[in-house]
């Protein structure tokens, strides 16, 4: 589920609450490397695409799920696209706020999410 071009996040949420609850090992290795990658290619497309509400709500999705986990997920490229976007595109949405305000909401809580403080860059 973690592979698929466009993951379902509460199915995939849901087989991790039932591998937890079945007790099943999980190669933590191989599995964040496909959450780190799925994570990667959703961030490269919401930078490429940063008004895309849909992408921006899979990526705070995802990030969510990954967060989730119980091993570590690395987040470094998903945080160097979510600069890029912060200083490009974030001023412009800023200008408008009651057209971006819901993007603005998510963009936020996903900066959060990536340990980044709007306020102090």
């Amino acid at each position: 589920s973690l592979d698929t071009a466009d993951p379902n996040i509460e199915r995939t949420r849901a087989i991790l609450d039932e591998i937890r609850r079945m007790e099943v090992p999980v190669d933590s290795t191989t599995a964040e490397f496909a959450m780190r990658r799925k994570l990667e290619e959703l961030a490269a497309r919401f930078r490429e695409n940063p008004e895309r509400m849909d992408l921006l709500g899979q990526l705070l999705g995802s990030v969510d799920l990954a967060l989730s986990l119980p091993f570590p997920v690395q987040f470094w490229k998903v945080q160097n696209e979510y600069f890029d976007v912060l200083k490009t595109f974030y001023p412009q949405a800023c200008k408008s706020p009651k057209a971006a305000e819901k993007w603005l909401g998510l963009f936020t809580n996903l900066g959060t999410k990536l340990s980044f403080h709007i306020e102090s860059v």
